[in-house]
């Protein structure tokens, strides 16, 4: 489809996109890719806006030691400069 093959998801300021459970930025979401137990889940309620600092993306070191893959594209990601208006 060729819709799919450009969609985006729109960040904004991240507060009400889950890092963990959110698709936000591969197909699946990061508790899938990082094999977390599905028990934990509920234990990771971080958005990506906690992780934002201006426009980068700041996540723990020993998180970007195990997977330096999704340091790498979390730093080629266009993040907002600053927090979006809700419609």
């Amino acid at each position: 489809m060729l819709l799919l093959d450009h969609y985006k998801w729109i960040i904004g300021d991240g507060l009400k996109v889950n890092f963990w459970t959110d698709n936000w930025i591969y197909d699946s979401p990061l508790v899938d890719i990082l094999q977390i137990p599905p028990n934990l889940h509920a234990y990771l309620p971080a958005t990506v806006g906690e992780f934002l600092q201006g426009s980068t993306c700041s996540i723990p070191q020993i998180l970007s030691d195990m997977h330096p893959s999704l340091l790498a594209d979390l730093n080629n990601l266009d993040l907002p400069l600053l927090p979006t208006a809700e419609c």
